[in-house]
């Protein structure tokens, strides 16, 4: 299968040493990733269709940040896309404040 036909998965991350990682797993699992900065990340989005919006938070005190990202990503047009929050070291209270940020699941 080439890359054109695989399901994109678009990655927003703050810092790309970390999203490299994170982006390498998940082509792994069968998916085109591209990688943006939370900024970029409405643009990222409606240039790739993606099935899915990964966001790779290194820190549990960027998710005020992410979470006006999200709400902005939310009124696009189109289908409603799935998050999953890749939170580092997130204890119970940090994954509930990222699925109240939007996040369709967690995983720490």
């Amino acid at each position: 299968m080439n890359e054109a036909s695989l399901p994109r998965v678009v990655l927003v991350a703050a810092e790309p040493d970390p999203a490299g990682a994170a982006a390498g797993l998940i082509a792994q699992a069968g998916y085109e990733v591209r990688i943006c900065a939370p900024e970029n990340a409405r643009a990222a989005v409606a240039a790739a269709a993606p099935a899915a919006v990964v966001v790779d938070l290194v820190r549990p005190g960027e998710l005020s940040a992410v979470a006006e990202v999200i709400r902005d990503l939310r009124a696009l047009p189109g289908p409603r896309l799935p998050f999953l929050f890749l939170l580092a070291g997130a204890d119970v209270e940090a994954r509930v404040a990222a699925l109240r940020a939007g996040a369709d699941a967690c995983l720490a």
